[in-house]
């Protein structure tokens, strides 16, 4: 039987000059942080089976853009032994810390520079605490608070909970996923927002033992309350969850064996509106940009939509009308049991569950099925095919911001279908 091995570290990635940075996550923020509310950090797990280290990383920020994630996994690799393939960073998705590109926010790229390099360290750590032992998985409702901001039904209230035992049967480390927004925390100040209160509960109940929180399907689903109250509510709940199931899981089977990775690009089809609806956009959006000369607030949204339906039309009268966007994928798996799927994009509850079914038809345990968004960059929110002709924010409005093409009703099946297909071969692997 393949031994499991697994190592846990973080550290801590709170500016040292708050100043230096723009917070993305909001439109209407137009200046540097002016503070510190609670530390942000960078969490690190290291897992190894027979073949060679898979490294997942939780990140306090909003999301990646490309090019930042690019940059990030170059200096990774340059300094450790790891890979663009064998490292998924995923972000929580606070929406008060470091510009990171998802809004077009200027980006401190000495401050990310330091992540970068912070980064590197905590794997290192980790793989230098690495240790046998097992997981244990525990899946439970309870997750009550959070709320659908569409008005809709889509809501799953499970925490998918998973902690690393050694040999002696010491807790070494925690990977929670979850579905909620981290949108709490609007003011000019860095937070970590509600899973910092996880952050901070776990090393009080659990000294020196990291909690990866890992954003899942949540790119519809807010916390009830702005500010500290939905900050701490929010929080406090997820975490009596957690601690409830860690429990649990002392006594729930172990799950270890062999940790096989699959990492692919993949094209994904998009689209624009025609040029007729382009030029209508870009005079109305024109017009609004006059309108609010005098108020900097105002003009931001404006702004992005006259950027956008600029390099927009740009596209499609030089013939780009049938634009794609290329992704990394990337599955894990440990032993025959767990599974663990990484989509760069805001995860919307449907395209979640979707995916979690598809993963459990072959076979995988869904207490051990772990589906996270805003992986490996963060393309805006992967909008339901059903959705994608009607328009709307989720469809079209928010890839503006992103400075992205819109939906079209081919994105989410080739993105479901491209993640399954990693996932069988990584079964077919195991299976021999």
């Amino acid at each position: 039987m393949t031994q499991l091995r697994c190592g846990f570290a973080q550290t801590d990635i709170t500016p040292a000059l708050p100043h230096s940075v723009y917070l993305d996550g909001y439109g209407h923020r137009v200046h540097p942080a002016e503070g510190v509310r609670d530390p942000i950090y960078v969490k690190a797990c290291v897992m190894q089976g027979e073949e060679k280290p898979f490294a997942l990383v939780s990140l306090d920020i909003c999301g990646l853009n490309q090019w930042l994630k690019d940059r990030l996994c170059d200096m990774i690799e340059a300094l450790t032994e790891f890979p663009r393939e064998r490292v998924a960073l995923c972000a929580t998705h606070t929406h008060a810390a470091p510009a990171c590109g998802v809004l077009e926010l200027p980006i401190n790229t000495l401050y990310w520079n330091g992540v970068g390099e912070k980064i590197a360290e905590a794997l290192l750590t980790a793989k230098d605490n690495m240790t046998e032992g097992a997981f244990r998985f525990d899946k439970r409702e309870g997750f009550t608070l959070p709320f659908n901001r569409r008005g809709r039904e889509d809501i799953n209230q499970n925490v998918w909970t998973c902690g690393f035992f050694d040999r002696q049967d010491t807790l070494k480390g925690v990977l929670v996923a979850a579905s909620c927004h981290a949108v709490s925390h609007m003011e000019y100040t860095i937070s970590a927002d509600f899973p910092g209160v996880l952050t901070r509960r776990g090393q009080e109940q659990y000294p020196n033992v990291p909690f990866l929180y890992l954003q899942s399907r949540g790119a519809d689903i807010n916390p009830p309350a702005a500010g500290d109250e939905g900050i701490e509510s929010v929080g406090n709940q997820l975490t009596d969850v957690v601690f409830a199931a860690l429990e649990d899981c002392k006594h729930n089977p172990s799950v270890f064996g062999d940790v096989s990775y699959r990492f692919r690009q993949v094209e994904v089809p998009m689209s624009y509106p025609s040029e007729e609806q382009l030029r209508q956009g870009l005079a109305t959006y024109t017009r609004q940009l006059r309108e609010t000369l005098q108020d900097q607030d105002a003009r931001r949204y404006p702004e992005v939509e006259v950027l956008w339906h600029q390099n927009a039309l740009h596209k499609v009268v030089s013939g780009q009308t049938d634009p794609t966007i290329t992704v990394d994928l990337q599955v894990v798996q440990v032993g025959k049991q767990a599974v663990f799927a990484f989509l760069p994009f805001e995860v919307l509850t449907a395209t979640g569950n979707a995916v979690e079914e598809q993963l459990c038809q072959l076979g995988f345990d869904a207490a051990c099925c772990f589906v996270i968004g805003y992986a490996n960059g963060t393309y805006s929110y992967l909008c339901p095919a059903k959705e994608a002709s009607e328009g709307g924010y989720e469809a079209g409005g928010a890839c503006h911001w992103y400075g992205l093409p819109e939906f079209s009703p081919q994105s989410e099946p080739t993105v479901i279908n491209g993640v399954v297909t990693l996932a069988k071969e990584a079964l077919d692997q195991a299976n021999g």
